[in-house]
């Protein structure tokens, strides 16, 4: 059972019984592709109201195994007992039935339907007509209830792949499941998104249910797990081990069998001449609304310019902008070219390379092999063609070439796409874009879902062609690894480039101040804007320049108004007040809320940065 403490979730330990019946017992499961072994004999257990953190570099057999688990794979050997019982599933139908859900690594949406037709997908319920009102309103209940904030009646396709994410984790909620399998569940949320779901999975399995948690992010698994099993190339490592004696070192060894360094070699140096310009650029989204207002930024050969904001602000839009996948009004400038409202074919053929943030439906083409996504921007290029014809040979041993400098687990260049793990897909991507020496590259999300090995490898890369000259505009919702890559940061907010900060003048939180929509000027007192000195003295008047500040001096003109004044408190002597034994228990104050404190710009700071907040440092 797990014992909880009243006062704080976090303290919440679970002790296995000696007698209990695991939720969860898979034994010996092997399963076998074509050319892959991706389960060897593979023992996983796993109790009721326990967090288990199922861990391992990509391809590892992660996904496949829970795969297993929910009827999509049958294995060729193994058992699998669910509260003792063993079974044995058909089809995800019978897992289903059995308790069992999964929010997949992959979105299994359907993107020309909205949010809550996704959710009632493969429901039994309705049988004869369907009120989508009706749920449409018991979806947003639940979403209020997990605090996620998602429309029921948008349809997927106008969805930000974060919102999608939301969905997957929504359809899981609403079939409520006692077994629940996230495979990767925080990848695309925002850092205040990512510590609420924790919060909820603590609440789950504080009312017995049982968790199995994938995820690459080390820090997220020592805070939510209490077992961990490691699996590498198919076979267990560590199994059902305890989190309490391990750092995030020791754990990324036991993933990719070797140290990680987390300290990355970036180099110093000095932006070169002028690479991306944009000028007064705006443009909607799909569903029509402004999404970019009014936007100008300019990107240097040699540097890279981080994009931060919370999901949702125009970030996506600004990289299909750039890359030629949105119409847009204003000017976007690559090497002195226009390219504005141009197909993507007359940016790639003046160095721009694009790695997006949908891997699957954006950055390749699932159904063909590892030669051919390779080579569709060079197809028309030597040695790939010849005289109007396709030299196979050149193009298989350029993919192959290419599939051993990126570490690509793939039996060979055939193997179509879709079976590569999500790590491995993007390693594709990495391999082509960067492959064709670009002079500008736009990363969305590069490193997002990737194992900590992974992770240093992409990062090192970007590091790599910042290094030979090239200009990166790296979009990512990581504000560690923002700061850790990036010369200048533009933080984002409905739309607009709130400001710009340089390396030496990072700061997390002035980052998630801006992020709520304050400017700059407003981190600052008006002296230290007008003076060029740098007085450190803090103004205490500033005039309001974002809308959260308009609601904040809106709440404190109201408040001065409803309150005597310093004077006639300072007249009157107060009443001796009574002691707490003295009052009748209805008079009693409850015990004071420390988060009743903070400053308004504190709690959305809060929420904003996550653990990273630290109260105190806005003021």
């Amino acid at each position: 059972m797990r014992a909880i403490s009243p006062i704080k979730d976090e303290l919440m330990t679970f002790t296995e019984e000696p007698n209990a019946i695991p939720a969860v017992e898979m034994r010996d499961i092997t399963l076998r592709f074509p050319g892959v072994l991706a389960n060897d004999h593979v023992n996983f257990t796993l109790f009721p109201g326990e967090i288990h953190a199922l861990l391992g570099e990509n391809g590892a057999g992660k996904s496949t195994l829970m795969n297993v688990l929910t009827g999509l794979y049958k294995p060729q050997s193994g058992e699998i007992r669910i509260h003792g019982k063993k079974v044995s599933f058909n089809s995800p139908r019978d897992a289903i039935a059995n308790g069992i859900g999964m929010v997949h690594q992959h979105f299994m949406l359907v993107e020309n339907q909205t949010v809550t037709e996704n959710i009632l997908i493969g429901l039994d319920t309705p049988h004869f007509a369907l009120n989508l009102k009706k749920f449409d309103h018991e979806i947003s209940d639940l979403a209020d209830q997990f605090g996620i904030h998602i429309d029921p009646t948008a349809k997927i396709w106008q969805l930000s792949v974060g919102e999608q994410q939301r969905v997957e984790i929504l359809k899981i909620l609403y079939r409520g499941a006692n077994i629940l399998i996230m495979d990767e569940p925080t990848a695309v949320l925002a850092p205040q998104e990512a510590d609420e779901l924790i919060e909820t999975l603590k609440g789950m399995a504080a009312q017995g249910k049982s968790i199995a948690f994938i995820s690459h992010k080390l820090n997220e698994v020592k805070q939510v797990a209490d077992k961990l099993t490691v699996l590498r190339r198919g076979r267990v490592t560590a199994e059902r081990m305890d989190l309490e004696n391990f750092t995030r070192e020791s754990l990324a060894s036991l993933m990719v069998g070797r140290e990680v360094i987390f300290n990355l070699q970036k180099c110093e140096q000095t932006a070169g001449r002028e690479v991306l310009r944009l000028e007064d650029v705006s443009a909607v989204n799909n569903k029509n609304l402004p999404a970019l207002r009014n936007v100008d930024l300019a990107l240097h050969e040699g540097e890279i310019l981080g994009i931060a904001g919370v999901a949702g602000n125009g970030q996506s839009e600004l990289v299909e902008v750039i890359t030629g996948l949105r119409e847009c009004t204003g000017n976007v400038w690559l090497e002195g070219k226009n390219i504005a409202n141009k197909p993507p074919a007359f940016s790639i053929s003046h160095g721009l390379a694009h790695i997006p943030e949908d891997r699957i439906g954006v950055g390749s083409a699932p159904n063909l092999s590892l030669t051919s996504n390779i080579i569709m921007k060079r197809y028309d290029q030597k040695p790939v063609s010849q005289k109007w014809q396709l030299d196979y040979v050149a193009a298989d041993s350029l993919a192959d070439g290419l599939k051993t400098e990126y570490d690509i687990q793939a039996p060979n260049v055939q193997t179509q796409a879709r079976k590569l793990s999500g790590g491995n897909l993007q390693k594709l991507i990495l391999a082509r874009e960067l492959s064709s020496a670009p002079r500008l590259v736009v990363a969305m999300q590069p490193t997002r879902g990737l194992d900590v090995g992974a992770i240093e490898s992409v990062q090192q890369l970007l590091l790599n062609q910042r290094a030979q000259g090239c200009a990166i505009l790296l979009v990512s919702e990581d504000l560690d690894e923002l700061l850790s890559l990036s010369d200048r940061i533009a933080v984002m907010y409905e739309g607009h480039v709130v400001g710009t900060i340089c390396s030496g003048d990072f700061d997390i939180n002035q980052i998630g101040l801006m992020m709520t929509g304050t400017i700059p000027q407003d981190l600052k007192s008006p002296s230290s804007v007008e003076d060029s000195s740098g007085s450190n003295e803090n103004s205490s008047i500033s005039a309001p320049s974002s809308r959260f500040d308009e609601v904040l001096d809106h709440v404190k003109s109201f408040e001065e108004s409803s309150s005597p004044s310093e004077e006639a408190d300072q007249s009157v002597t107060p009443p001796e007040e009574p002691s707490e034994e003295d009052l009748p228990p209805s008079e009693i104050l409850p015990e004071e809320d420390p988060e009743l404190n903070l400053s308004e710009k504190e709690r959305v700071l809060r929420k904003v940065l996550g653990e990273k907040y630290q109260q105190g440092d806005v003021e």
